[in-house]
Formats: structure tokens, sequence, C-alpha cells
């Protein structure tokens, strides 16, 4: 490309998206067009009216570019307010609400008027940080629009943004107009990356009255949560250093407070890290669907302010408290958190985390990846053993809180129609409650995969079909549960369909890419596509993500994928890994078995049939939870199936 072709100058950028596209789509497609098709025109309009110039309107978003920072802020402003007042009538779980970060900063402009560039990069990143309905700008637009247009500036401190080598000075802005306006037409401006998801959360949970809404993430929120929605819209509207709501008595079981981390680095002008730490944690948090995170703007309170953890449970009405510290010494990093119980001041959970200064979002990523997950984990189990010394009828979200629970054990069948059971109840209380009508079908397609050689054909059949009939319903219930991906994919699975499986298991894993099992269940997939590597790849992402309880099934799925390529040793390794995690797993010994035989030690191979046997009399190679090749997999796996596993099964004995 010729060099005339390009031109760099300074330019303020805007960048716009829509928050829960997916879901809006999802709920109502051609009512969410037309709306998308009335924002546009809006954002064309005021964009062009201040001299501004549409660059793209792909898909859900808007980039534009301006002469002066000025001319971008007006824009975004009166796009908010001008959006917000055309919704005010619209219910609010369908309302569509765009976020917006605007830079000013150098770009690259062809000739062809594309813009490139940090400038557009960091006005993409500060969109990701707003909250829906709200605007994100950068120091170098609030130094230069400062008394030039009619607004607030709240101080949201130095962020780390991906691709971005240095931190980026966030400032969030409402106008102070809209200010003057009712509260009940005002939109969120504030930033508060953890709030990003609560006002979707509450509006699809107005239909479960006195019960709750579980997923695929975490497990339950009990009816309560109504209560801690109006404290979060009542701490929206009041000044931090009035805050004091004492609301433990009726605190849901999945509510949690990520504290401001402590900056134990020294040197105040790292404060950005810890202060980024913190608000990365909570977006994550705020992610695993159905737990009640309290807002950033709350937790930053209690900075640098002495209180214990009773007290903060008390005050913000929450079950559990995070906080941490960070800790930097030359070019290295130690970051440690530990999450407590709110009402007894128990210490659950504790964890230390060292890195490079130089590699400092790599690490953030990964800490807030692993708090998220572990602490998940130790938050349902608290709160379904508190659920269980109730001696009242129990209600749905006690069943649904000992269900998840139960969902965190090894495999075993009874588990699996412990837990069937406990959803069937819940049914029986709330007969359209889409969880535990996904609940219902996630066990019965797992009873019928992995535990099939304990029942006749047609009670296989029987159970493969209900699992899909009510994940579609649970589907139709609630798009955005992601469970149903599991029964839908493994009734594809086993009925001659690997492309609706794969389809099934890479919608699931691109919605759920930090999830363990989102992860596992796509690398399987792979594996009965005949490509281990991609496997082993995605099981090791699985074990890095929560690598403090990987599951019995990433195990299976390790040691299936290196016996697949040829590697009997590692597949031994990981085999017998996942018989110490769960020494009823039959499909481990199956496994362990061929490998020892291909490596030629035959009294290994025949302790493992043996073992087989014990634990699985009934179990042959049809129960195998495989693909049987058919027309529709791979020739890659059929060529494994035919040529190593039917002779490898064979040779170590293993019963047909």
């Amino acid at each position: 490309m010729d060099d005339t072709e390009l031109r760099q100058r300074l330019a303020a950028i805007l960048a716009a998206d829509v928050t829960g596209y997916s879901r809006l789509m999802a709920g109502d497609e051609r009512a969410t067009v037309a709306a998308l098709d009335e924002a546009r025109a809006v954002f064309r309009s005021e964009i062009e009216s201040r001299h501004g110039r549409v660059i793209d309107m792909a898909g859900d978003s808007v980039l534009a570019v301006f002469e002066t920072a000025t001319g971008a802020v007006s824009t975004a402003l009166a796009v908010q307010m001008e959006l917000n007042a055309s919704s005010s009538a619209v219910p609010e779980d369908r309302r569509m609400r765009f976020r917006i970060g605007i830079h000013l900063g150098d770009v690259i402009e062809k000739a062809d008027g594309t813009i490139y560039g940090d400038g557009v990069n960091i006005a993409a990143r500060l969109e990701g940080l707003a909250e829906p309905g709200g605007i994100a700008v950068s120091d170098s637009v609030r130094n230069a629009v400062r008394g030039k247009v009619k607004a607030t500036f709240e101080d949201r401190g130095e962020q780390l943004v991906k691709n971005i080598p240095h931190p980026v000075r966030m400032f969030a802005i409402q106008s102070d107009d809209l200010a003057h306006q009712p509260q009940s037409v005002q939109p969120s401006l504030i930033i508060a990356p953890a709030q990003t998801r609560m006002g979707a959360l509450f509006s699809k949970l107005k239909h479960v009255k006195g019960g709750i809404v579980a997923g695929a993430g975490l497990g339950a929120v009990l009816s309560g949560l109504y209560g801690y929605w109006a404290i979060y819209q009542g701490v929206k509207r009041t000044a931090p250093s009035t805050i004091a709501v004492n609301a433990t008595a009726d605190a849901g079981p999945l509510s949690i407070a990520v504290l401001p981390f402590a900056n134990q680095t020294g040197d105040v002008q790292k404060t950005y890290i810890a202060d980024a730490l913190t608000t990365s944690i909570t977006s994550d948090l705020s992610r695993i669907r159905d737990a009640f995170v309290i807002p950033p703007r709350t937790a930053f309170i209690y900075k640098d302010k002495p209180a214990t953890m009773q007290q903060v449970g008390r005050e913000l009405g929450v079950h559990f408290v995070l906080q941490g510290d960070v800790l930097t010494s030359s070019e290295k990093v130690r970051i440690s958190a530990q999450l407590a119980d709110a009402q007894s001041g128990a210490q659950l959970w504790t964890e230390t985390f060292d890195g490079e200064l130089t590699n400092l979002f790599a690490l953030q990523d990964q800490v807030t990846t692993r708090i998220g997950n572990s602490i998940g984990r130790e938050m349902v189990i608290v709160a379904a053993r508190e659920s269980e010394t109730r001696k009242s009828s129990p209600k749905a979200a006690d069943l649904m809180l000992r269900a998840k629970v139960l969902g965190l054990k090894s495999q075993s069948l009874k588990n699996w129609q412990d837990i069937e059971a406990l959803y069937r109840q819940i049914l029986l209380l709330e007969p359209n409650n889409s969880s535990a009508v996904a609940g219902v079908a996630v066990s019965l397609s797992l009873q019928a995969l992995n535990y099939g050689y304990a029942m006749t054909p047609a009670a296989r059949e029987k159970k493969f079909v209900e699992g899909r009939d009510l994940a579609l319903k649970a589907k139709e219930l609630d798009p955005g549960d992601l469970s149903v991906y599991v029964p839908l994919g493994y009734y594809a699975q086993t009925h001659d369909d690997y492309a609706g499986y794969l389809r099934a298991a890479q919608t699931r894993f691109s919605l759920q890419p930090k999830n363990p099992l989102a992860v596992e269940y796509l690398a399987l997939a792979y594996f009965f596509g005949g490509e281990p590597r991609k496997a082993i790849e995605l099981h090791n992402q699985a074990i890095n993500l929560d690598p403090k309880h990987p599951q019995d099934v990433i195990w299976l799925g390790l040691g299936r994928a290196f016996f697949m390529l040829g590697d009997n040793d590692a597949a031994i390794e990981f085999l017998q890994k996942g018989v110490q995690a769960n020494s009823t797993f039959p499909n481990l010994y199956t496994y362990l078995a061929m490998a020892y035989s291909l490596k030629g030690d035959n009294e290994k191979a025949r302790a493992m049939s043996t073992e087989l046997r014990r634990v699985a009399p009934a179990f042959r190679l049809s129960n195998l939870s495989t693909v049987i090749p058919n027309s529709s997999t791979p020739a890659a796996y059929n060529e494994f199936y035919e040529q190593k596993l039917l002779p490898a099964w064979r040779k170590a004995g293993l019963p047909e």
C-alpha cells in the first residue's frame, strides 16, 4: 500500500454496542431488528448533526469518528437520552440498551475513510467496560471537554485493558440535564462492570414468585433477591456515605461483595492494579448465572476503611465477602484472595497467585477466572449445607441448592437419580421453573449416556428422548439457559448426528468459555471428531480454569485422547488420576485395560477388566460412552474405532 494513502491524525472515536443482543434476538427477532434499526437512525442523525462520520454499523455495533471530543461526547449524551426516553414504555427485559466508549487519540486513516490504531482499540475497550445505557470516556476526552459540556464526570480509576500496554484512566459521565429528570426515566450511566447483567437477571426472575432460577453456572438464587434488587436500585441513588442496609436476615444464599483489594506495593502509583483487579473479579462473578454481586461502586465505600466481615454482610445484605491484596516486588506480583462467610465470619477459601508485572493482563484474567470458578463452588456447598439444616418443608430454592451441590460430586448412577428426583420435586411446586426442567433433562441424558448398561435398551432410549424433549422445553422457557445444550448434544451424539453434537458443544463453549465443563464438553466433541490434539488442548484449558477441582470426566477425556494418539503411558497416567477421583466410573477401567494390553502388560489389563466387572457387571462394548461409527462421524474417528479401539478391546478381554 502506498504511504500516501495513509494519514495519521488526532480524532475522537465513539464505539457502541447493544448489551445482551443475543438474548434479545432469542426472545423476539423481529422486534429486536426493528428496535436496532430505530436506534441506528438515532445514532446516525446525532452523529451527522455534530459533524461526525459513521465508520461502521455492522451487527449491533456503531463506530464513528469526530474532529472534536466535544462532538463525540455531546452525541453520546444525546443518543442515550433519546433512546432512554423512547424505550420508557418498553418492558425492562426487552429494552435495547447501548454501551458507549469514547477516546481521543491518534488514529491512522485510509483514503477510503477506514480508521485503525490504538485510538480505536481504546474506545472499544472503554465501551466494553460501560454499563448498559452508560458512557465511559478516557482521561484525554475528559480533559478536552471539561467546561464545554453539561455533564458530571465520575473518576473510575486506571483500568487494565486488553492489548493496550498501559493503564487507561476511565471516567463515567452523566448529563447534568438528565440528572434533573425523574428517576423513572434515567438510564444508568455509572460505570460499574459488575452491574452489567443485574437488570436482565431480575427481569428474568419476575415470573418465579417465591422461587428461583438456576443454570449451568452456579446454582440458585432465593426469592429474597427481589429485596436486593431494591437495595441495588437504592444504592445507585444514595450517597455512599449514607449506605447502611441491615439485610443479613434476608441475605440470598449466593450473594457476595468483593471488597477493594488492598495495594500492598508501597507505591501509590500502582493502586490501579488493585482497583482494576477488584472490578475484574466483580465482573467475572456477575457473569455466573443468578449470583447476586454487589456493584463495585458500592463496595468501594469500604476502601481503606476497617470493617469486619459480619459488618459488611449486615450492611450490604450479602452472605459472602471476598477480599484480598496485591504485593509487587521488582517485576513480580503476588495476588492473595480470601472468601469469608459474612454471617459466621469463618474463612472458607484462600488462594495465592504469582506472576510477572510485564504480563499483568494475562495474570489478571487467570486470577479472576480461577476465583470465579473456585468460590462459586464454595458458595454452593455452604449454602446447600445450610439449607439442609432447615427442618421445615423444603422450598424450591432449597431443593435447587441441594441438586446443585450433588452435581459437584463424582459421577454415579445413584447421584444422577437423586439429582433428577430433587428437580422433579421442584417441578411439583413450580411446573414452569425452566432451570428445574433443564436439570431433569441433564440428569436423564447423563444417566442414559454413562449408565445405560444398567438399563434395558428401551429404558435407555426413553431417558434420551425425554431428556431431549425437556431440554427443548427449557430452551423455550428460558433461551439463556446454556445447560440445555448438554442433553441436546448427547442425544445427537448417540443418534447418528455428529454435526448436531458438535454444534451444541460449540454453542455452549462460545457462550461459556470460562466454564470448565463447557470447555470439556467441546473437547469431547473433538475427540469423537478424530482430533485428539485439539481435545487435549481443551482438556488442559478446562483444568487450568479450576485446577483444584478437575472433574473425573476431564481425566477420562485426557486418557482417551492420548490413547487415540498412541501414547499409552500418558493415557494410563491420566486414567489413573480419574480412578483416584472416582473409583466407580466404569469407562475409566475400559480404557485402562486397553492401554495396558497395547503396552503388553496383560496382567494389569486383566486386573482392570476384573475391576470393570466388579463396578459394572453388565457393562458391554455397546455401553461405552462413545460414538459408534456411522455416516455422520468423521473418517478419522471411524478409522480409530475400527482399527484401534475394537482390536484393543478384544485383546484386553473386555466383554462385548
